[in-house]
């Protein structure tokens, strides 16, 4: 135990250990290396140039490597006792620091958080190479990120910075906070909680975008479905992924999306909750009013970067479709690392071709996210659509896919549209012709354009860069 707490009420599995327990313990103050004795001679610059060598505290851990202070205390002490065999007490561990015990400062463990079943072995489904972890901690790779800790510090910094854009209308950074809170809140009312899985099928709309800040921002995880998916599918992702709830349109075109949705429920225990976006719909919960409610739910701690906040399913090309947890640690650092190589900045305008159901097309929103650059959406591909977003909405950067550029190039409608607004394009999905991409790449006057290559399990892998010849 934790201060009291289990491990299904903190979140630590067994591989959670594995990969963090060298590297937890190696920061903690049972391995200190000391150089002269700056504390005997209050030298406090040097104190704190040795902080690291001298031992970190569990939060200063937490803060470091992404995982909460419970989590850290949890896993610390448990390779205490396998170093040192010693014994513990919650009351004692959680005082600390000379205090004295009072009721009010401390919670019993029974009244505090529990993650449930399905949430653990989401989470046991995860599991790094403690060598690789412990080097992505001390070179920087791996820190604390969080979407939720990106949104508001832009939020803080810069709250009149555009954050979304579609149609001419803008959505900024302090009010997209402010309307993730909401629904974040509201998402606590309807009793989701960190670690449920929220099932999305929504095109790439304003409303897929706060939903995913505002799911991961509570600690929950989010699956996508693609749009052309219908009961058949559908039913087999959320029977897989045990989704407590599911985001959808009302109606799309010919598919009662919410009805359709609301029709799985009892071949699903674990759906709660249908949530229709558009027109109500009897039995699903409405969307607009979720985001009109008040933010007054006491939310609970939030997320940290070791935490699952994704759950994808691979495209089947060599297997059977996969299920892929993914943490902000191998997702987020990589999106930091992308917006470097790809020269991004919070002054860009990024427009994705691909949908949001797609990695590749939430990692063009991590990039934003990251570098609090705009996100210009394009809800449905046509190649006429995406040739007038580019000359109307002027993005710097696209994110689209070679059969994107063959069918607008091939319909002459680059002919007619200005592209001079791109710096770069970023090329991803299948092969490129070479043919193309030469094409395309002669029409971006202002930019050039680049090939990557990704995985659902690592997001950006390989990738050319801005600068990088065209062979």
């Amino acid at each position: 135990m934790a201060r009291g707490l289990t491990r299904r009420q903190i979140g630590v599995t067994a591989e959670m250990i594995d990969s963090f327990g060298e590297v937890i313990f190696q920061l903690s103050t049972n391995v200190q290396t000391r150089r002269g004795d700056p504390v005997r001679l209050l030298d406090y610059d040097e104190i704190e140039r040795q902080r690291a060598d001298t031992g970190l505290t569990d939060q200063q851990i937490a803060d470091r490597i992404g995982l909460t202070r419970n989590q850290v205390l949890y896993i610390r002490t448990m390779m205490e006792r396998r170093r040192f065999r010693t014994g513990h007490y919650p009351r004692l561990l959680d005082l600390g620091g000379g205090k004295r015990f009072r009721a009010e400062r401390f919670t019993p463990h029974l009244d505090h958080f529990q993650y449930g079943e399905d949430a653990l072995e989401l989470r046991a489904a995860m599991k790094f190479d403690p060598a690789r972890a412990r080097a992505f901690v001390e070179a920087g790779l791996w820190r604390n990120d969080t979407m939720r800790k990106w949104l508001e510090h832009h939020a803080h910094e810069t709250p009149d910075a555009p954050a979304i854009r579609l149609d001419g209308a803008t959505i900024c950074y302090g009010e997209l906070n402010a309307t993730v809170g909401r629904l974040m809140a509201a998402f606590e009312n309807l009793g989701i909680r960190p670690g449920d899985v929220v099932a999305v099928q929504l095109p790439n709309v304003p409303e897929f975008l706060i939903s995913y800040l505002a799911i991961t921002g509570l600690g929950a995880v989010m699956s996508t479905l693609h749009m052309p998916y219908r009961a058949a599918e559908i039913e087999t992702l959320l029977a897989h992924n045990r989704a407590r709830a599911v985001i959808c349109l009302s109606e799309a075109n010919d598919y009662p999306a919410a009805a359709t949705m609301l029709g799985l429920k009892g071949k699903l225990p674990a759906l709660d909750h249908v949530i229709a976006l558009g027109a109500p719909v009897g039995g699903a919960d409405s969307f607009t009013d979720l985001l009109a409610g008040d933010a007054d739910a006491p939310l609970g701690d939030p997320p940290v970067a070791s935490d699952p906040f994704l759950l994808l399913y691979t495209s089947g090309t060599t297997a059977a479709p996969k299920g892929v947890p993914l943490s902000s640690h191998n997702m987020l650092s990589n999106a930091r690392v992308g917006v470097m190589e790809h020269k991004l900045t919070a002054e860009d305008v990024i427009l994705s071709a691909a949908p949001f159901s797609h990695l590749f097309g939430l990692y063009s929103f991590h990039l934003a996210l990251c570098a609090g650059a705009c996100h210009l959406l394009l809800p449905v591909f046509s190649p006429p659509g995406l040739a007038a977003a580019i000359d109307q909405g002027k993005p710097t950067a696209l994110f689209t896919a070679p059969a994107h550029l063959a069918a607008c190039l091939g319909a002459g409608l680059f002919d007619n549209h200005d592209l001079s607004s791109l710096k770069l394009a970023v090329v991803s999905g299948s092969f490129c012709a070479p043919e193309i991409a030469r094409e395309f790449d002669a029409r971006m006057t202002g930019g050039r354009m680049t090939q990557l290559w990704g995985m659902t399990e690592t997001q950006g892998a390989l990738y050319t860069r801005p600068d990088d010849p065209p062979e």
